[in-house]
Order: structure tokens, then sequence, then C-alpha cells
């Protein structure tokens, strides 16, 4: 979505902040940023144009926003009912963008015969991130998997990709877009591995665990089949009855709550649990950190440290267990 439809009313401002954000975006896609990264920077920065273009139009150059702009800014959107989070996550967008703009040159050159850079200093470099008290970390129990699972018919093709889904996300701690972008050509049958283009480019190997294997390759098997039959040449894992490739976000929120609302089961961040589960599992099987860091693709230990103030005895809460045996090394009481 491009700023020119958006509701501006000065139209001078407009033309200024759309073609330096459309060229901000433009070197972010060169750096490798991912979609979902981008998507993020437009929406963020877009919505702070638009609220300088009604609350401040006479400010019609970057060079022209202050520091006390972007904290009323940051100020209303929070009084519009953004979380302290989401907050911070846009300062954080606002303050990297700057910095690309104090070092982005244009063609025109000052009396000295320097070029001329966006702006001279970054108004956000000293604004306080809002402070978000720390929570223990959430983790989903064997129940509300098993549950999640039970709520998955293997005989309907949907059911079988829903629960392999979940399976994958609970057993590696994949994101969100990590596991939505995975191709046939990324699956090693050989050593039952996925390789995976995670955060910040950076490339890692996922094991496929030995307990949901029989699981993963008869969906692999199934989607074959209904690739065959419609004729469909792409070589995304994740496919719709027709052979469409389904390899969206927004997909993958959409087969989380299905099963939410199938099996009763109700928890916030959908997915990103999942991730939280993984580490809390493993922490509790008593798998090494190195190796949760190299699945789940952390660079350094302190998100398991906080992972592991949430933990507690777990042969203490038993009530939590599964009531059946799973797949192989799946749930934790099972190790």
């Amino acid at each position: 979505m491009t700023l020119s439809i958006l509701p501006f009313t000065n139209t001078l401002g407009v033309e200024k902040w759309e073609a330096i954000l459309e060229r901000y975006l433009e070197e972010c896609k060169y750096r490798g940023l991912t979609p979902s990264t981008l998507k993020n920077y437009s929406d963020y920065l877009s919505a702070l144009f638009i609220w300088m273009d009604i609350f401040v139009p006479e400010a019609v150059e970057l060079r022209n926003i202050r520091a006390s702009h972007i904290k009323k800014y940051l100020a209303y959107k929070k009084e519009s009912g953004l979380s302290d989070r989401s907050t911070k996550t846009h300062l954080v967008a606002i303050k990297t963008f700057f910095n690309w703009a104090l070092d982005d040159e244009s063609e025109e050159k000052d009396s000295d015969g320097d070029f001329i850079t966006l702006v001279d200093t970054n108004p956000a470099a000293r604004i306080k991130s809002v402070r978000i008290p720390q929570k223990l970390t959430r983790f989903l129990s064997e129940k509300q998997v098993e549950k999640l699972l039970a709520s998955c018919d293997n005989r309907n093709f949907y059911g079988r990709r829903r629960k392999t889904i979940i399976y994958l996300l609970a057993s590696t701690g994949m994101r969100k877009f990590e596991l939505t972008n995975i191709r046939i050509g990324d699956i090693d049958l050989n050593t039952h591995a996925v390789f995976v283009m995670g955060k910040g480019r950076k490339e890692r190997t996922v094991p496929i665990a030995r307990g949901i294997r029989e699981e993963f390759y008869k969906y692999l098997e199934v989607r074959e089949k209904i690739m065959e039959k419609n004729k469909s040449k792409h070589d995304f894992l994740w496919i719709s009855k027709l052979g469409t490739a389904n390899n969206s976000v927004n997909f993958l929120n959409s087969e989380i709550s299905i099963a939410q609302n199938r099996a009763g089961v109700r928890f916030d961040r959908a997915c990103h649990i999942f991730r939280n589960t993984f580490a809390a599992w493993e922490k509790i099987k008593g798998t090494q950190d190195y190796k949760i860091m190299r699945i789940g693709g952390w660079s350094d230990n302190s998100m398991l440290l906080h992972y592991s103030e949430g933990l507690f005895n777990y042969e203490d809460h038993a009530d939590n267990y599964a009531l059946s045996a799973g797949p192989q090394g799946f749930y934790p009481s099972q190790c």
C-alpha cells in the first residue's frame, strides 16, 4: 500500500513522504529484510506521516520533524489503544528509519560541496522506550496440545495438514514466516531435516523429530497426489486441496484459530506461544541449551533464561500431562 492512496490533507507532504518511504523500503529490500519486516516498517512509518500531515502540516520535510512531534505521536497511539509492547516496536522502527535518513545522501550539494542528507540529526535518538513489565513466559501444557491435535481429523486433508503444522510448531519452535515459507526443496529426506532461512537472513537446519516423521511424510504423500491431480507446478510445502500455495502468515493464523475453536482451547499469541512451548518442553526434557538455540535459531541464551523463569517442577503437575502416549519423545512426560 502506497501513501498516495492514504487520506493525506497536504499534497506536498504526500509527495515528500511517499518518495522518501519508497527509497527507504528499497534500501531495506537490498539489505535482505523479510517481507513481514518490510510491511511493518511501511505501516508504522505511514501512520507517523499521516499523523504529521494532519497535526503538523507545516512540517513538509523530514528535517522539520522534532523529537517532541514523535513523542506526541506515540502518546496519541497509546491513547488510541496501542499496547506498550507495540509502542516500543513503533519507536524502534522510527529510530531505524531516521538512522538511515541521517546517512542517505541526495544528489544535491551544499555550499561546501558536501552531499546533503535528509536530516542532520536523528530526532528519535534520545527518546526512551516504554518500560514493559516483565512477565513470566507462557507455554502450552501437554493436555492443551493433545486437545488441539485431537481436533484434527486425519481422514480430511485439511485436518491432516493442520495436525502436521501443530506437530512442527511444537517440536521445532519455528517462527511463523519460517514455517510458511518452507519449500519441498528445503526438506532433506535422508537426514530428516528442514532447511530454514531465519531471522536476519541466517540459515539453519531444523530436525524433524523421530516421533512425528510418519505424520509429516504422510502429508507429503497426500500433497504430491493433490499437486499431480491439479497439475500444479510450485514447490511450496503448504497447499490447498486445489493445489494452490498457502504461504502466508494469515493462513497459519487461521489454521491455529480453527484448531483452537474446535478443541475449546484458548490462548493468546496463537502461533508464537508454540515457540515458547518448544523451548520450555525441551528445557524440561533436559536438552542442552546449545541444541535448543541451534534448532530454534536463537543467537544467545538470554531468551532461554527467560523461558526457564516460568518453568516449574514438572513432576508436581501430572494433571497437565497428555492422556495419550503421543508420538515418541514428543511430550515431556514421556522423557
